[in-house]
């Protein structure tokens, strides 16, 4: 989740982590594990979506090329032309541990 602080620009404020399902090289969502920390970010932030809002996805490749694989390129896809969602933009961030593991 993110805060809207300027032109084009956000700064990441909360995130979450979901520490089960998915497998080595697939991540799986669980919609319900995030709901609740969506409700205490927006509720700490009185509501303010057009400051306070929802920035994306990120996960890990570990073992991977730091690089969106296709399946991230049809989920953001999904997540920014869903009518239901209302997004009108999506940022997927991808993290590598370097060499020495920091």
């Amino acid at each position: 989740m993110g805060e809207h602080v300027g032109v084009d620009t956000f700064r990441v404020k909360d995130l979450t982590i979901q520490r089960k399902g998915g497998t080595f090289a697939i991540f799986i969502r669980f919609i319900e594990e995030i709901i609740g920390p969506l409700r205490d970010f927006f509720s700490s932030t009185r509501h303010d979506y057009t400051r306070f809002n929802y920035l994306g996805e990120w996960h890990s490749h570990h073992s991977f090329a730091l690089t969106p694989s296709g399946r991230d390129h049809a989920t953001m896809i999904e997540i920014a032309t869903d009518p239901q969602l209302g997004a009108r933009f999506v940022v997927l961030l991808l993290v590598n541990l370097n060499e020495s593991k920091q």
